[in-house]
Formats: structure tokens, sequence, C-alpha cells
């Protein structure tokens, strides 16, 4: 594929540079450059990632009417001779200004509280390059035993990496998960927020980027923050003195981290693996 010809009938520009930029494990990404503008594009396979980058333009529509600060501007979503284009508006990257994690806190918090009338999404969509399901359930034990947990801890038994040790061990946990978290109202989520899923734009701002929304329990989203090291304290300290955690959300981490964990562990394999059969056993 002629990525110049191919944007430049897609944006009707003339294309002066395409630059391939470092991206995750899913996509390519290139940075376009017109005479005009700057674009952000990412490509992949539409037959492997089916709607990939539709569910993309979709969360981050969501994203945009409830996050105060930046969300990328979505230019449109194309197809070409098999292949799936996203181009989005480049982000000029900066440094955080002073007060960036305290007011990243606050505004988390504010988004939380867009509610819904039930847990899910109006659509299916994915996390990393995992499809997530997202079928509709006023109760948020069942919809995370039953869209998040369960489905992942049987593809690893299909892998072959669970036993039915671990089999039973989940069951048993996701009976339980109705009685370990606090009962909360459905909150609109980024789903996949660690580091590597916001930027800082050139006004010392946060962007965020890479969503797999859903209406969720929000204390999903405290835990993916805190998978991979954590946000500093002010960030927490901010959060919870505008919208308070339930007390004992520390304690919860590892349930709510319990999805990322076994989506990490399905995709990576590795030490995520032993995470998973660690965080079972502890529950039971």
């Amino acid at each position: 594929m002629n990525l110049k010809s191919v944007l430049e009938e897609c944006l009707n520009q003339v294309v002066v540079r395409v630059k391939p930029i470092h991206s995750g494990h899913v996509n390519d990404a290139y940075k376009v450059l017109t005479k005009d503008r700057c674009y952000f594009l990412k490509v992949n396979r539409e037959i492997v990632f089916s709607n990939y980058f539709v569910q993309e333009r979709a969360g981050l529509a969501a994203l945009k009417e409830a996050f105060q600060h930046r969300v990328p501007e979505v230019v449109g979503v194309f197809e070409h001779d098999g292949a799936q284009l996203l181009i989005m508006e480049y982000i000029e990257s900066g440094n955080a200004n002073e007060g960036f994690w305290t007011d990243f806190g606050q505004q988390l918090a504010a988004m939380h509280r867009k509610s819904d009338a039930s847990f899910g999404w109006h659509d299916n969509n994915y996390i990393g390059n995992l499809p997530q399901e997202n079928t509709r359930n006023s109760c948020w034990s069942s919809f995370y035993t039953e869209n998040r947990i369960l489905p992942l801890v049987r593809k690893m038994q299909d892998m072959g990496v669970f036993s039915n040790k671990q089999i039973q061990q989940a069951e048993k946990l996701c009976l339980e998960i109705n009685n370990i978290l606090p009962k909360e109202a459905p909150a609109l989520i980024h789903g996949d927020l660690w580091s590597g899923n916001f930027l800082i734009d050139k006004k010392g701002l946060p962007v965020l980027i890479d969503p797999s929304i859903s209406f969720s329990h929000r204390e999903m989203d405290i835990g993916m923050t805190k998978l991979f090291g954590g946000f500093p304290a002010e960030f927490y300290a901010a959060y919870t003195a505008s919208f308070p955690l339930a007390p004992g959300w520390e304690a919860r981490l590892p349930v709510m981290q319990l999805y990322p964990l076994l989506v990490h562990a399905t995709l990576f394999g590795g030490g995520y693996v032993g995470r998973c059969v660690d965080t079972l056993a502890t529950f039971n």
C-alpha cells in the first residue's frame, strides 16, 4: 500500500512526509505532515481487528464529552485494500505544568461522575488487541464476572495455562465479588488507564488516548493506574478529595486489577500468569 497516495485521497491534501513512529503491539503508527497540518495515523488489518478504529473513535468521542482537558480530534476512519486507518490530530508533547497530577486526579473524578442506567456499553470493543464484551447488566458483580473475568479465565484454560484449580478459584472469587466490592453507580471509565495511555500537551495538561471504555465500577480505572507502579500521591489525593472512594479501596485493588492482569497474561504470558495465579490464591 502506498500510504502517501492513500492519505492524500483520504485527506484531500498534499502529503509532504509520512514518518513511522514507535507504537504499541497492535497498530503501526505514523506522523503525517501536509503543507498545513500534522496528523497522527494508525494502521492495522481489518480482517484481524474488525471495526477496531470505529470503536476507538467512539471511545474518544465519549471521553471528549466527559473529560475537561484534551482528547485527540478524530479526522476519520478509512479502509483501503484490507487495511483500516485512523487519522487524528497530532498532539505535540510538552512538560507537565505545576499541579498537573492534582488537576489530572480532579478531572478523572469529574469524568467518573458521568453515569448510566447500567454497566457495559452499547457495543463490544477492544482492550489492547483483545475483544472486550460489554453486554449491559444492572449488577456490577455479574457484569464483571460474565464480561471480564470468566471469559479470559476460560481462554487461559483453553491455552493450557490455567489448571482446574485456577478455574475453581476464579469461579469462587466471582461468587464473592458482590460482597467484596461496594455498590456504586456505573461510571464512564477509560478502561486502560496506565502511563502509556495519556500524553502531556504543550500546555502541560493531560491528554487521554487509546480508550477501552465502558460504564463500569470506577475503581477499575484506579486499579489500572496502580498496576505498573502507580501515579504520584497527589493524583490520588486530589481524586479522593473530589470523589471519595469507599473505605478499603486499596485492599480491593487486586480484585480490580485481576482483569487487566488476565489481559496481559493472555497476550504476553510470562510473569503476568504468575500474578494472576497469586491473586486468585489470595482470595481463596
